[in-house]
């Protein structure tokens, strides 16, 4: 049994072998799939509840890598980002931030962010097939949902209208590929990708209808911890 294994364990470091010296140390792809948004996810990681206003949506990817070694390389991925605004989420908002009672949604629209991530990546072969694993980091663009609500405060009927534009933070990013060569220039793969970033909403715009009166009262600052799995398709060009 023993002897079996390592004649298991040889064959395939041959197959990796083999199959990594055809294929091209350099590589783009393109890829989109759905985008499922990590609340619990991202609550546990920051330790806080504001990650409540993004739900589900899809995402399109554009990456590059580069391995310097046979196992070892440097990727990016510019990925982009199109989610829905959970109304659950803007009624909690409504509640604990504007201390508006009976929250009704009228409008919601969606998120969209823009991230470019880069790190290092680890390759394993296997024949025809290839993993790759990668942690990256860089940096986030979110345009934050438009939304209205309407309710009660104070007893009196009150309507908000929201816009909370764009923020710009740091992100973090793990995720992993499976890819299958059907030549040596050209590949099919799957991959999955988490992002975590912390959006933070200082340019708040506020549009208040209340005892016949319309205001536009300061904001307090939108704080949301956005984190996303991106579950993508696509093809590798190597070179």
């Amino acid at each position: 049994m023993t002897q079996l294994l390592k004649f298991f364990v040889i064959f395939l470091l041959f197959l990796q072998t083999a199959f990594a010296q055809d294929e091209g140390r350099f590589s783009i792809s393109l890829a989109a799939g759905p985008s499922i948004s990590l609340r619990k996810v991202a609550t546990k990681i920051t330790g806080t509840q504001r990650g409540e206003l993004a739900g589900d949506g899809w995402a399109a990817q554009a990456g590059a890598t580069y391995r310097f070694l046979r196992n070892f390389g440097i990727t990016a991925r510019l990925n982009y980002n199109q989610n829905t605004t959970r109304k659950e989420g803007i009624e909690l908002l409504a509640i604990n931030s504007y201390n508006i009672a009976n929250p009704n949604v009228s409008n919601a629209e969606n998120w969209d962010a823009l991230s470019l991530l880069v790190g290092p990546s680890v390759h394993v072969f296997i024949g025809k097939l290839a993993l790759e694993g990668r942690l990256m980091g860089g940096y986030a663009s979110v345009k934050g949902p438009d939304f209205a609500v309407s309710g009660k405060f104070s007893g009196r009927d009150i309507s908000v209208v929201t816009s909370t534009k764009t923020a710009q933070s740091l992100a973090f990013g793990i995720g992993g590929t499976l890819r299958l060569a059907l030549s040596n220039r050209f590949s099919i793969a799957l991959n999955s990708d988490y992002t975590q970033a912390n959006a933070e909403f200082k340019n708040v715009e506020n549009q208040l209808k209340v005892a016949g009166m319309s205001v536009t009262p300061t904001s307090p600052i939108i704080t949301q911890n956005v984190g996303i799995l991106n579950v993508t398709g696509g093809i590798v060009l190597s070179f």
